[in-house]
């Protein structure tokens, strides 16, 4: 059996981390990401224990997750200071829910699509950002003069990779992992049901997410 090669941190490095881990760089926002934080979390306890049960036991997480974590740092140990950045609006993260209500509502002019993304988001956006937000997700008039967003198969791959970038924490392999380990760990609890599952997940991991991506997301990543 192939042993794990130990990971050690340098003095600097162990010191920097447990800065990242208790927020003490609060004036990068970077430094500030909840996986940023988990992973250096990880990565001092593991200098520690050298021991990936104890650290997934103490951590509340899966051995798969510890390890990815390991292999994040093993594979670029200045990670942190990369964070993915996007080129997408904002808004973006609330896609699903602004869709959603817009496509429920009857909204003519982009100025009560204003009041509703800004009621629904807390976000506030001059009346020219809401127009190019909603033109690049493919929103138009109907036959009614009602703004819809209406998906093609191509508008939908195009969109679905908007919402991956803003989204990208969402995305992310250890995330999905933590993620999947919950929903099973609540399933039974929830009597298998996908939208209370859905729910749970939601609050969980503070996610902008409508409930029918999200039992999107457990029928494709879960076996429930």
């Amino acid at each position: 059996m192939k042993r794990r090669k130990r990971t050690h941190l340098t003095n600097s490095q162990r010191t920097f981390m447990e800065g990242i881990k208790d927020g003490s760089y609060t004036d990068d926002l970077s430094f500030n990401d909840g996986r940023i934080q988990r992973i250096c979390e990880a990565l001092c306890l593991f200098d520690n224990l050298q021991n990936v049960n104890e650290v997934a036991k103490q951590m509340n997480l899966s051995r798969r997750t510890i390890y990815y974590y390991l292999k994040t740092f093993n594979t670029d140990p200045n990670f942190m200071k990369k964070k993915k950045k996007t080129r997408v609006s904002e808004l973006q993260n609330y896609f699903g829910v602004i869709r959603e209500e817009i496509n429920n509502g009857k909204v003519k002019t982009y100025k009560q699509a204003q009041e509703i993304i800004e009621n629904l988001t807390g976000i506030k956006r001059g009346r020219t950002q809401i127009r190019a937000f909603l033109n690049n997700n493919y929103f138009k008039k109907d036959a009614n003069g009602y703004l819809r967003c209406k998906y093609t198969r191509t508008i939908k791959r195009i969109i679905d990779q908007k919402n991956e970038m803003a989204n990208h924490i969402f995305f992310t392999e250890e995330n999905k992992n933590e993620m999947e380990e919950y929903a099973y760990q609540i399933a039974s609890s929830c009597n298998y049901n996908e939208f209370t599952i859905a729910k749970r997940l939601k609050e969980k991991f503070h996610l902008n997410k409508t409930d029918k991506e999200m039992v999107n997301w457990i029928e494709k990543n879960t076996s429930l």
